[in-house]
């Protein structure tokens, strides 16, 4: 456009711009002008400016007909997206684990009903989620040391514990009793405590941790008992000593370093 007149043969397309045209033609999507024939795409449809009508004709872009998708394993999702205006259909993994044919969430524990010292757990490793199996190690259980009808399973179902039957008695030993040197006339009967206690370490799954029970065998009632002793120089003295009447179980705190794991 030279000054205020378009060129020879053209006409001012409209008042609103400067461009100038051979004829009127039509208005395209952006607002610029199309020629009489001219063919164009816009929002999925197939757009000609008709000389004949005058006006832009269009009609919606024939694409091939799409594969029917049907998402067949366990943890996928079938997701719809428009590529150039053609509908795509394609299964993605959903943020899941998967095990057995079984969703789970991230963090969600769970147990086979045939097994429950075994534990899964879906976590997220390297920003994939995956399922880690632990397995629950129980005491040794052995129902000849229970205490009868005390046996039960704990809240996991995996373990089998039970009272422990008190097997912590009074253990003698016969010996001469040798102090300073002076040795007793007579062999003297000498006390221990001997056997076993409850002792156990076991898993808690509400604390999540292992929990820890001790008991020792001791002492419960004591007496004093006197021997005649004979030194070397054939002086004789009276001697007292602890005899153990009576062994028991009794409660202690485990002892961190050499507990049962």
């Amino acid at each position: 456009m030279e000054g205020c007149f378009c060129p020879e043969g053209t006409i001012l397309f409209n008042t609103f711009s400067d461009t100038c045209v051979r004829d009127c033609g039509c208005t395209g999507p952006d607002g610029k002008p199309k020629q009489f024939g001219e063919t164009w795409y816009s929002n999925c449809q197939k757009c000609t400016c008709n000389a004949d009508t005058l006006s832009v004709q269009c009609e919606p872009v024939k694409y091939p007909a799409q594969e029917i998708v049907t998402c067949k394993k366990y943890g996928e999702v079938l997701v719809n997206e428009t590529v150039d205006c053609c509908q795509i259909n394609t299964c993605v993994a959903k943020p899941v684990c998967v095990h057995n044919n079984t969703e789970y969430t991230l963090g969600e524990f769970w147990s086979p009903p045939s097994d429950r010292c075994v534990k899964y757990e879906c976590t997220k490793t390297n920003n994939q989620l995956i399922v880690v199996e632990s397995k629950l190690k129980c005491p040794v259980f052995r129902p000849e040391d229970c205490v009868p009808g005390t046996e039960k399973t704990d809240a996991n179902g995996c373990c089998t514990t039970c009272t422990l039957s008190s097997h912590c008695d009074v253990k003698n030993t016969t010996t001469y009793l040798e102090v300073n040197n002076c040795r007793s006339s007579v062999p003297v009967e000498i006390s221990a405590c001997g056997g076993s206690c409850g002792t156990s370490s076991m898993y808690s799954a509400e604390k999540n941790t292992l929990m820890h029970s001790c008991s020792c065998c001791q002492e419960m009632s004591t007496s004093e008992r006197k021997v005649e002793m004979v030194c070397p120089d054939g002086k004789k003295i009276m001697q007292s000593y602890i005899y153990i009447d009576k062994c028991g179980c009794h409660d202690s705190e485990c002892d961190k370093n050499n507990h049962l794991d």
